[in-house]
């Protein structure tokens, strides 16, 4: 029961301060039989649910690898289809299941809104990354949201990585306050953590990984992606280039060039994320770190069954002629409006330093 209590606190973060559950809500929290997720992350949401003055059916599945382009099941989808919000409880290895067709088109058909919780583990949950001030945390969202002007942009780093195209403008407006609750067709990560966005041409240029998505610690040598007009034309690098380039080959559309990231959460911990084979969900969520992908964007660029992400740590990225990362340090978590809104939660040094 202590331990619980312990959980209680990130627990609310998600279910009252970032959800917005209300007492009518029906809600439904999906989760694994892995073995990788705590069943006292699963009791510690569904009491903060009940403290809203709803119920949570938790439902347990062998879900489909989500990335790879499964079905989810139609026992699952009848769920989804009669909630209102979906908390969605994995291993972290499966936790990005907005890049699946199937669950991509739930967004659509259904009112319910999905959050992905990436702390499915005690020490994830008890961990400063998710318990941290949800209205500190979606400030630095805001404020990181508001650098993504319709500009150029160039991405460059100590790898090689140099590359060039455009962005459209970040819908501000869609960040509301903490306590707000999420609207029909949301998809999104508890804890926050990145701006994601879809690259417009001309997009051209190299981009360096050294992280990936199934691989822990860094690659055993970089891979280099050329890109041409959108569309990767060589993958260059070790053995865990050659196992990209195979399994992009099984797929239509797989050398797509779909998506431009980076994270903006200070307590996403670079050490427990380097541990992950999950590099999309803690690594690629820290503050400063950047990510691309290949394959499926939902809702734009080609149609594809295929997603798959790979980043570095000490990016430099401009979008127009503003400095939003310098070296992995993002700049808003230097401004004073943000300095000011630390200070509410305790030392501001201490809340917007990067965990180790």
């Amino acid at each position: 029961m202590l331990e619980i209590l312990e959980l209680m606190e990130a627990a609310r973060n998600c279910v009252a301060e970032t959800a917005g559950i209300e007492s009518s809500d029906k809600v439904v929290i999906w989760t694994d039989n892995s073995g990788k997720v705590d069943p006292q992350v699963i009791v510690a949401l569904s009491a903060a649910v009940q403290e809203r003055g709803a119920k949570a059916i938790v439902i347990y599945d062998d879900p489909p690898a989500f990335r790879l382009g499964g079905e989810i099941s139609p026992v699952v989808e009848a769920a989804f289809e009669r909630a209102d919000i979906v908390f969605q409880v994995l291993q972290l290895e499966n936790a990005a299941s907005v890049d699946n067709p199937s669950v991509f088109r739930c967004l659509f058909e259904y009112k319910a809104a999905f959050l992905a919780v990436i702390c499915p583990t005690v020490e994830l949950m008890q961990s400063d990354w998710a318990k941290y001030p949800p209205k500190l945390a979606r400030a630095i969202l805001r404020s990181a949201a508001s650098q993504v002007k319709e500009a150029d942009f160039l991405l460059r780093d100590e790898n090689g990585t140099h590359l060039t195209g455009r962005l459209k403008a970040w819908p501000i407006d869609k960040i509301d306050s903490p306590k707000s609750k999420l609207p029909p067709g949301f998809w999104g990560f508890f804890p926050l953590g990145t701006i994601a966005l879809h690259p417009e041409s001309p997009l051209n240029g190299t981009v360096v990984f050294e992280t990936m998505e199934g691989f822990s610690g860094y690659l055993s040598e970089p891979v280099r992606l050329t890109v041409e007009d959108h569309w990767v034309t060589k993958v260059e690098g070790g053995p865990e280039a050659k196992w990209l380039q195979d399994i992009m080959s099984k797929y239509e559309n797989a050398n797509y060039f779909c998506e431009l990231a980076w994270g903006i959460h200070p307590k996403a911990s670079l050490s427990a994320g380097l541990e992950e084979r999950a590099q999309d969900t803690i690594l690629y969520r820290r503050a400063g770190v950047f990510h691309c992908a290949v394959g499926l964007w939902p809702g734009v660029g080609v149609p594809c069954k295929f997603h798959w992400d790979g980043g570095g740590i000490r990016p430099t990225l401009y979008i127009g002629d503003q400095l939003v990362i310098d070296k992995g340090r993002l700049t808003v978590l230097d401004s004073p409006d943000l300095i000011e809104i630390a200070k509410e939660f305790g030392n501001p040094n201490d809340l917007l330093s990067e965990a180790l």
